[in-house]
Parts: C-alpha cells; sequence; structure tokens
C-alpha cells in the first residue's frame, strides 16, 4: 500500500510519490519471478498422472492469482485508505479536545510487531513446510509465495487491528459519557453534552 505520511496527521497518496514507485518496482521485480515460477508449475501439472498429485499442483498455480489482485485491490483504494487514516488523527484531536484526554491503545506498538513478525514468520514455515513434505514443489518455487501469502496474512491482520482499534475507542468514549455525571465543572459536562454525539458520529 504505497501512502506516505506527508505531514503529522495526514496520509496522502499519490502516483508520482516515492513508495508508490518503490511499490511498482517491486511489483515488477515480483511478477517476473512469479511468472517464471508459474511456467514451471504449468509444466509440472501437464506433467503429473497421480490424481492427489494433480489437485496439489492446480492448487499451487492458483495461489499464484492473488499476485495480480494487487494494482486493483491495493493500489485502486490507497486514496480510500489515505483518507480513513487521516480521519482517525483528526479524530484523535477532536476526542482529546472533547473529553480533554488522549485516546490509549494499550500495547498497541507491541501487537504491531508481533502481528507483523508473526504473519512473516507463518508464511515462511508454511511454505518451508510444504516444500519438505511435498513432492515437486521445489525450494525456489517458495520465493513467488512469500509476498503472496503475507500479503493475504497482513490484510486479516489489518482488520484485527482496525476492528480493536474501533473498540478501544467507542469503550474510551462511553466511558467519558459515564463519567459526565459526576463531573462538577459545569464547562466540562457542557463540552461534553454539546460536542460529544459528534465525535460519536464521527467514530
Amino acid at each position: 500500500m504505497p501512502i506516505t505520511r506527508s505531514r503529522p496527521g495526514t496520509i496522502t497518496f499519490s502516483w508520482k510519490s516515492r513508495a508508490t514507485a518503490y511499490a511498482i518496482f517491486f511489483y515488477i521485480a515480483s511478477t517476473a519471478v512469479v511468472l517464471v515460477v508459474g511456467y514451471e508449475r504449468i509444466m509440472i501439472l501437464r506433467s503429473i498422472k497421480k490424481f492427489d498429485d494433480y489437485i496439489y499442483a492446480i492448487l499451487f498455480v492458483v495461489f499464484l492469482i492473488p499476485h495480480f489482485w494487487i494494482p486493483f485491490v491495493g493500489w485502486g483504494v490507497a486514496h480510500e485508505v489515505a483518507i480513513y487514516k487521516t480521519n482517525w488523527g483528526k479524530f484523535q484531536v477532536r476526542y482529546y479536545r472533547v473529553t480533554g484526554e488522549n485516546l490509549q491503545f494499550p500495547n498497541l506498538k507491541n501487537l504491531i510487531v508481533v502481528i507483523s513478525v508473526g504473519c512473516l514468520l507463518l508464511a515462511v514455515c508454511f511454505l518451508l513446510s510444504l516444500c519438505a513434505l511435498l513432492d515437486g514443489f521445489l525450494l525456489r518455487h517458495t520465493a513467488a509465495y512469500y509476498h503472496i501469502i503475507t500479503m493475504i496474512n497482513m490484510n486479516c491482520a489489518l482488520w484485527y487491528i482496525n476492528c480493536k482499534a474501533i473498540k478501544i475507542a467507542s469503550q474510551s468514549l462511553s466511558l467519558c459519557f459515564r463519567k459526565v455525571r459526576k463531573y462538577n465543572n459545569s464547562c466540562v459536562r457542557r463540552r461534553l453534552r454539546d460536542c460529544g454525539p459528534r465525535v460519536w458520529i464521527q467514530l
């Protein structure tokens, strides 16, 4: 996803950015690997006679297809993703102005590191185990699958992190609403009463 942080709190996407140029270069290089491996897998597929091995060979070819979705499901929605992330920053600023507290995401950095490393390790372990257990799945063929499996894993992880962030933000905002009755400061109570619903709608 070739999005960049142009300034604090603002995420942007541009076809002329360095991130996009890097993504295109990496995609072209990985496409060359995928095409070479795909050709070899098709040749292997044509030479297989056993039914079970034939099914596995078909699956290995099918697993290469998600690589060609990247420009459409990745770059095609990059602008919307940039807007979504920017809106998260705006929401946190408004949350602070209304509640007077920073929106806390406990252990977020550790969670991101664990999930990112875990997704990569799962892809490596999965492909190496297939290479060791299945005849005809050569070690060099795994080079075409690492980024595909990792991308699928990371998409699932991204959905999990986004849902967890929305859950935490909702709980924190709800807790602030419940605390409003305990405030003796009429200014704080008025600010929460007037601006709180707007923050909730923005969430």
